[in-house]
């Protein structure tokens, strides 16, 4: 009797607990009964994904655990079309996820505008996003955050290599191992990839990165939007203010000085703050503009609509979009080198060990070694990457004699994803149609 009276009465706290939102981080299922159980992670946290609003619209849908070169499980998700070889890539930004490409349902999102034109669709994840898993047991909690590319290629180096084997041609075969664009018509698909803000500047640093090292992209084309890269401090005003405080405050973070925080992180922050706070300022109309005039204020007349962006499904606990410090420590890099490069790891020594010279790279002074054409799309009312900024990619890419179109369109920086734009759409599916070298 005692035991069931116990069992019905933690029943019954297990039903209450799951009917409020948790105060506290659950704890995760083990790394190697989620890779053995054949289980989607979504299934075991509740989390709203891409996946649901693919599904919810009718499309077909394939969920792909892959697998970094330094241990870490991301994962994709496929439009699939069999037997196309047109296939196109989307790369989200910082503190977003796949679900931005779908977000917008039928009408108004890029993904489905991408499948309904004839092109098999894949939606990747950066590793800052749940299920945030690792191969090595020890890498959970802080150590996860520990990444060797800090901001670079990994995210988009697992894209070539899942669609070789999804279409029968892995990458270790002879014609995929094939050095620059002559070898990419052997390949049986065409990539094109486009990517927003971080993600473009990843897709940038993926694509160099490669020839760099001599090693095949196997894109066919970028199409970029807003992308990082290029943050000068030296504006006037609130911009200028507000890079040159995050830059102070990120610049001494190096990846010697420890296990770091996420950013945002719900043992820091309460996850439910950022999303409750918008809807319940919807009650209160006068405060809720005073609060959007704000947040505008704080993101430099970026017009895009912040509080709808924070109320996305995957702003939860278990999902929330996070940021490693030591990207963080990235992004002030580049605030402070105007060269776009790769990680500084602080001395001289420690950058010969990981680059083989004193200096980190330069991604921009190698885009000659760029083979394919580049397509940048900048947002006029954008206060996070003004066009000013996109502007110095266009002026190293044409000064490499890369093959770059330029746009402009009266966006802010979630616009590129968040908001039902036709003349994103248009331009993103008149790029893709476009000859392929």
């Amino acid at each position: 009797m005692e035991a069931a009276a116990a069992a019905a009465a933690a029943a019954a706290e297990g039903s209450a607990a799951t009917a409020r939102a948790p105060r506290r981080r659950a704890l995760r299922p083990p790394l190697k009964s989620l890779l053995r159980s054949g289980r989607h992670w979504e299934e075991d946290l509740s989390v709203w994904t891409a996946s649901d609003v693919i599904l919810r619209e009718g499309y077909p849908l394939e969920q792909h655990s892959v697998t970094t070169s330094d241990g870490y499980v991301l994962q994709m998700h496929r439009i699939p079309r069999h037997g196309g070889r047109d296939v196109v890539f989307f790369q989200h930004g910082v503190l977003d996820t796949s679900l931005g490409w779908v977000a917008n349902g039928v009408v108004g999102s890029a993904a489905f505008a991408a499948f309904d034109a004839g092109f098999d669709v894949w939606l990747g994840n950066s590793r800052s996003n749940a299920p945030r898993l690792h191969m090595d047991a020890e890498k959970q909690g802080s150590r996860y955050w520990r990444y060797r590319c800090l901001v670079g290629r990994e995210e988009a180096a697992v894209m070539p290599q899942q669609q070789g084997q999804g279409q029968g041609q892995g990458p270790s075969s002879s014609s995929s191992n094939a050095a620059g664009a002559a070898g990419q018509d052997v390949l049986p698909y065409r990539l094109q990839a486009v990517g927003h803000s971080l993600g473009a500047a990843t897709l940038l640093i993926y694509a160099v990165g490669s020839r760099m090292r001599g090693q095949p992209h196997r894109l066919r084309r970028l199409i970029l939007m807003s992308p990082a890269g290029f943050h000068p401090t030296g504006g006037a005003g609130r911009a200028g203010l507000r890079r040159s405080c995050t830059r102070r405050h990120c610049s001494c973070v190096l990846p010697a000085a420890g296990d770091l925080p996420l950013f945002p992180d719900p043992v820091l922050l309460p996850t439910t703050a950022p999303v409750r706070l918008p809807q319940d300022l919807r009650h209160m109309p006068a405060l809720h503009d005073l609060v959007k005039a704000g947040m505008r204020m704080m993101m430099s007349g970026d017009s895009s609509q912040w509080d709808a962006a924070l109320q996305m499904p995957h702003y939860s606990t278990y999902s929330m979009p996070a940021l490693s410090l030591h990207s963080g420590a990235h992004f002030a890099q580049w605030s402070n080198d105007l060269s776009f490069r790769l990680f500084d790891y602080g001395t001289a020594a420690a950058n010969r060990e990981r680059y083989g010279t004193d200096r980190p790279p330069s991604i921009a002074d190698h885009y000659r070694l760029l083979d394919i054409p580049v397509d940048l799309l900048a947002g006029a009312a954008d206060g996070i990457i003004p066009p000013a900024c996109v502007i110095r990619h266009v002026h190293h890419l044409r000064a490499a004699a890369v093959p770059c179109s330029f746009r402009i369109l009266p966006l802010g920086h979630m616009d590129f994803t968040l908001a039902v734009k036709d003349d994103i759409r248009l331009f993103v599916l008149a790029k893709l149609r476009q000859p392929l070298p």
